[in-house]
C-alpha cells in the first residue's frame, strides 16, 4: 500500500552561505516555519507558430526555466528574523539586555544567499529538494483587524533545484520563540495620525534583486542575480469620517507611514514608510453601509541619509537570529 504525502510532513529548512558564491557543505541548518510554500523551476512549453501545412497541433518547445517561488510564514518574534535578514541584509541592535530590538532597512547593496532544502517527509519514498543560491527580493504585509496570524509572503529566486537522496533535518535549529502576532495586535498611522479610522492596509517591498537568465552562456536557468531599482507601493482602506486623507491626497504631499503588531512589552514587529504618496480617488458607495474608501500609495524617493523602509523586530534575543 502506498502513502500519500500530506503538508503536515513537509519541513523547509535553511543554510546561510557564509560566500555567497560557494554553497555550503557543512553546518547547522534552521528549520524555517511556513504557512504554504511554492518553490521550484516553473519551464513551459511554448508553441512553434510556424505553417505546418495542416491542422494538427504545433510542434511545443521548452522555454527558458525561472526558479524560485514564495514562502508564507508567520509573523512571529523569532524565525521572522532569518527571512527579514535574507530580505534586507544585517541589522542594527540595540539594548543591553532582554528586551532587543533589530532594525532592518531596505537599501540597495549585496544581500545574503541560502540554500534551502524542502523535504516532503510523509512519503513511502521520500523526496528531497535542494534549492540552492536562494535570494528573498520582495515581502508583502498586510495589517487587517482579523482573528488569525498575522501572514508575511516572501518572494524568492533560487539558481535550480535539484532531487537529493537523504534529509537534512537531524539536528535543525528550530525557533524557540512561539510568540505569534496576532492581526487584532495591529496598528497603522499615517502622518502621526493613529486615530485615522484605518481598517486595512497592504504593501509589497521589492529589495531591486531580479534574476540573470544567463542567455550569453546558455544557461537555462538563472546563473546570478542583478540589483534594480528599490520599490515600494500598498493600499490604504479608511474608514471615511473626516477630510484628512482627501486633504493629504490633495496636496500630493509625502507622508510618512507606520504601523505593526504588539504582542507585549518587548515583544514587537513595527514598520515605518518614508516619504508614501496617496493619490486621489473617487468615493465609491455601495449600499447603506459604512462608507470606505481605498488610496493607493507608492513611495517616492526618500530624503538624504533616510532608508526607504525600515523594519523593527523587538524580541529577547541579543543577536537576530538562533544560535546554535
Amino acid at each position: 500500500m502506498t502513502t500519500d504525502a500530506y503538508g503536515r510532513d513537509v519541513r523547509l529548512l535553511g543554510r546561510r552561505r557564509s560566500d555567497p558564491a560557494v554553497k555550503e557543505t557543512s553546518g547547522t541548518f534552521v528549520l524555517l516555519p511556513l504557512f504554504t510554500a511554492t518553490l521550484g523551476v516553473n519551464q513551459p512549453n511554448t508553441a512553434e507558430a510556424k505553417i505546418p501545412g495542416d491542422r494538427l497541433p504545433a510542434d511545443n518547445i521548452p522555454d527558458l526555466a525561472e526558479s524560485g517561488g514564495t514562502i508564507e510564514t508567520c509573523a512571529d518574534a523569532d524565525a521572522l528574523g532569518w527571512h527579514l535578514y535574507q530580505m534586507f541584509g544585517a541589522p542594527q541592535t540595540t539594548g543591553s539586555g532582554d528586551p532587543y530590538a533589530h532594525e532592518f532597512a531596505l537599501a540597495a547593496g549585496d544581500l545574503p544567499i541560502m540554500d534551502l532544502r524542502l523535504e516532503h517527509g510523509g512519503l513511502n519514498s521520500p523526496l528531497y529538494e535542494d534549492h540552492p543560491g536562494a535570494v528573498w527580493n520582495t515581502m508583502q504585509i498586510r495589517v487587517a483587524k482579523q482573528g488569525a496570524a498575522q501572514r508575511v509572503n516572501f518572494g524568492l529566486l533560487t539558481r535550480g533545484q535539484d532531487a537529493i537522496g537523504s534529509s537534512v533535518a537531524a539536528g535543525a535549529l528550530e525557533p524557540s520563540n512561539n510568540v505569534i502576532f496576532r492581526s487584532w495586535q495591529g496598528n497603522v498611522s499615517v502622518a502621526g495620525d493613529a486615530v485615522g479610522r484605518i481598517v486595512g492596509c497592504d504593501f509589497t517591498v521589492s529589495n531591486g534583486l531580479q534574476p540573470d537568465q544567463g542567455l550569453l552562456n546558455q544557461l537555462p536557468t538563472p546563473a546570478d542575480y542583478l540589483l534594480g531599482d528599490l520599490a515600494v507601493s500598498g493600499t490604504l482602506r479608511v474608514r471615511h469620517s473626516s477630510d484628512f486623507y482627501d486633504a493629504l491626497a490633495r496636496s500630493n504631499g509625502k507622508v510618512n507611514i507606520t504601523g505593526g503588531w504588539t504582542h507585549a512589552a518587548g515583544r514587537s514587529l513595527a514598520f515605518s514608510l518614508h516619504n508614501a504618496q496617496l493619490p486621489r480617488t473617487p468615493t465609491n458607495i455601495s449600499n447603506t453601509g459604512v462608507i470606505e474608501r481605498d488610496y493607493p500609495f507608492a513611495l517616492g524617493r526618500p530624503d538624504s541619509g533616510v532608508p526607504p523602509v525600515t523594519v523593527t523586530l523587538t524580541n529577547a534575543r541579543a543577536d537576530w537570529d538562533m544560535p546554535s
